[in-house]
Formats: structure tokens, sequence, C-alpha cells
């Protein structure tokens, strides 16, 4: 049993010593950025931040190359990252970027402030966000007609979520975004095994386009209800489903999981008769759609037109039809390189929305986790499909790998079942 064992403590302390080079390339990743727009020598916190930066990173790297027990660095590695990432955040906010570096933020801003006055964000214009947000010409939607985006185009929690800040006064919801992504990144470390816990959080910000994404937006808003409904999956998966129907009600992208959530349900159901095994499937489905209404149901009865032209948007299906921009597959029609019509493209993502269900149910056992990055293969065929619509699932598709971990891997009392 001993010799056993002895190949499975070099593993995991190998894969220790490998997190903490990872996180040592990550600090000093972020010291780079922060020295080159930071404007240091206009800010001495900035200098002492970059300090506290570089020191973390050097002695991460150095720790690499020691014979030491690497995992018991796994909470000072995670604090360490977490005050990067709140220093690094600060740094954007505060100095490089002082507006808004996308209308998405705009519009849940503007969108509770409507709210908080007793006006209804969907059928009233957000128009006046655009002068009080100062948001770039370049980072602005489009439309067909000519005009921008004033509508919201988002389910309801999206603006929800951000409201009591609003109401406290807070000027900047970047902020809110950058404190939900460490509660996402507290939620991985607490599902990952220690000696993973550094590789899994580092590999995470090895682009830096992930962490852009999460302060530019609201989207890690959505993911983090996401990562809960994957970590509540096995254990409790009625409070799964309702932190997924939170998350479809924060943005549209969640709502292609749907299908394959039910294509899980079914197979993973009881050994029960047909019409029991129908029960249980529409009983965990009902949660999701309780918790989805539940923050909708408001501005559903008070304009339904309204409402769903809103969400209806981005899938091309309401309102005003947005201008195509595509960093995925269809870069060709965006570019002129060829034509198609924007519904051929919206049956096409359809189309490959069916197909996946298909070969999810026939594979079921070798794809069952795949369901949660579903979205962005399905979205790649659309008319709009963005960097951001890949980047936010690098969390959901590590929490996902770190289902599929060897049985092997998780023999040490302190690791998560």
């Amino acid at each position: 049993m001993e010799e056993a064992s002895t190949p499975r403590r070099a593993a995991r302390a190998w894969l220790a010593r490998a997190g903490c080079l990872v996180l040592g390339i990550v600090l000093l990743r972020l010291g780079f950025e922060v020295w080159w727009v930071g404007r240091i020598h206009e800010h001495l916190w900035v200098q002492v931040g970059l300090a506290f930066l570089y020191g973390g990173g050097l002695l991460f790297l150095v720790l690499s190359a020691l014979d030491v027990d690497h995992a018991r660095w796994d909470r000072v590695g995670f604090l360490a990252l977490c005050g990067a990432l709140a220093f690094y955040s600060a740094v954007m906010i505060a100095v490089v970027t002082q507006k808004y570096t996308s209308d998405a933020l705009l519009f849940v801003h503007e969108s509770a402030r409507l709210a908080l006055q007793g006006r209804d964000p969907y059928s009233a214009t957000l128009a006046g966000g655009y002068e009080a947000f100062s948001v770039p010409y370049y980072v602005q939607t489009p439309t067909t007609s000519g005009g921008l985006v004033t509508s919201l185009n988002y389910p309801a929690l999206s603006f929800l979520f951000y409201l009591p800040f609003v109401a406290l006064g807070l000027p900047d919801m970047r902020v809110v975004s950058a404190g939900v992504l460490l509660a996402l990144l507290g939620l991985v470390f607490l599902r990952t095994p220690r000696p993973l816990r550094l590789l899994a959080l580092g590999v995470l910000f090895l682009s830096s386009f992930f962490l852009a994404f999460c302060l530019s937006g609201f989207d890690v808003v959505f993911v983090f209800f996401l990562v809960a409904a994957m970590i509540l999956w096995r254990e409790r998966p009625g409070l799964a489903m309702v932190m997924f129907g939170l998350s479809c009600a924060v943005k549209q992208t969640v709502w292609f999981i749907a299908p394959f959530l039910l294509v899980r349900l079914w197979m993973e159901a009881p050994d029960l008769p047909r019409r029991e095994r129908l029960l249980h499937v529409a009983r965990h489905a009902s949660y999701a759609a309780a918790a989805f209404t539940l923050p909708n149901a408001l501005y559903l009865l008070w304009d339904p037109k309204a409402w769903l032209s809103g969400v209806l948007t981005p899938l091309g299906l309401g309102g005003d039809s947005l201008v195509p921009l595509s960093q995925g597959l269809t870069v060709f029609f965006y570019t002129g390189a060829a034509y198609a019509p924007r519904l051929l493209l919206a049956g096409l993502a359809l189309s490959a929305l069916a197909c996946l269900v298909g070969l999810y149910a026939l594979f079921f056992r070798r794809m069952r986790e795949a369901l949660w990055i579903a979205p962005a293969p399905v979205l790649t065929f659309a008319p709009r499909a963005l960097q951001n619509y890949y980047e936010m699932f690098y969390p959901v598709a590590l929490v996902a790998l770190l289902a599929t971990l060897p049985p092997e891997w998780l023999d040490a009392p302190e690791d998560p079942p």
C-alpha cells in the first residue's frame, strides 16, 4: 500500500510545484501590465503595490525551484492572487481607464438608476447613459438601422444584481464585477484538490483578456452562478438548478445549456418508471424556471412586449437588429468575404445546437460534463460571436475538468469530495 501511494504523492507534489511556477508567472505578468500603463511616476500607492506584485511573483518563482512542501502554500498563493487582482483592478479603474470600457456596464448601471426612479428600463431609453458615463465610441453597439442600442437587451437580474450598489451611490460598477470575480475564485479554490489549487487558479489568468472582460462587463455574474450550479450538481441538484436559473436570469448566453441539462436530468434520473422519470425532470426544471422568472416577473408583467423585444434582441428575434460582428467562424460574413442573411446564420447556430444536443444524448457517458461549455461552440456559428463568448467559459471549463479528476488524486483528508 505504501509503494502504491508513493507515486500518487509524487504526482501531487509535482502538481503543487507547477502551481507555484504558474502563479509566479501570472503575478509577474500583472506586474508588468501595471508598470506599463499604471502611470507609476504619478501615484505612490501604485508603486507600493507594484513592488508587492513583483515580490510575490519572484517568491513563487523561487519556490517552484526549491524542494519544499509546495501544497502548504496554497492559501498564501490564493491570498496573493486575490490581492494582486484587487490591486490590478484598482489601477485599471482609478488610473488607466476612468470610464467604462464596455457599453454592457453602461446599460446595467443606467437600468438600475431608472429602476430606482420607479421606471421600466425595458420601455425607457438608455440613451442618457452614453452621456452620463462617456463610453468611448469604439465599444458602443451599433444597429443595422444606423443608430446605437438604447434599450435594455438583457434579463432583469443583469441590472438588479448591481441595483443595491447603485442605490448606495457607488459610481463605478467595475468594482462590483471585480468583487464577483474574487468570489468566483473562492468557489474554484474550495472545489479544487489542494495540490492543484494554485495551478488551476493560475491557468485562468494566463490570458490577460479574461481578466479584462471580467472587469469591463457583467458576464462574470452569470459565470459565478453557473459555476455554483456545477459545484452543487452532484450533492444538491435541486439547488444547482436554482443557481442555473439565476445564471439564465443574468444573460441569454446560458440559455443554450438548458436542453443539455434536460438530457442529463433524464439520463441521471433514478431507475424509475418512465412517468416518474418525467416528473423528476419536470420538477427540477421548474426550480430553474422559477429562479429565472422571479427577478423578471415584474418587468414581464409591466410591459410584456418591451421585455420580450429586449431579451430576444441579442438572439436576432426582437427589437432593432444588431450589426453582425464576429470573431468566430462567421468572420467571413462580417468582413464581406462572403454573404449570408442573418436568418441563415441564426438557423446555422440553431442547427448546431440541435446537432450537439443529439450527440450529447448519444454519447452521454463521454460527454457528461461537456454541456456546461455548449454555448461557446453554438455561438461560434451566430451572427455575433465575440471573444468574451469564449473567454468567460474558462472557469466553467476548468470546473468541468475538475469534475473528471481521477479518484486516486483525491486521497488526502483535506481534499473536497
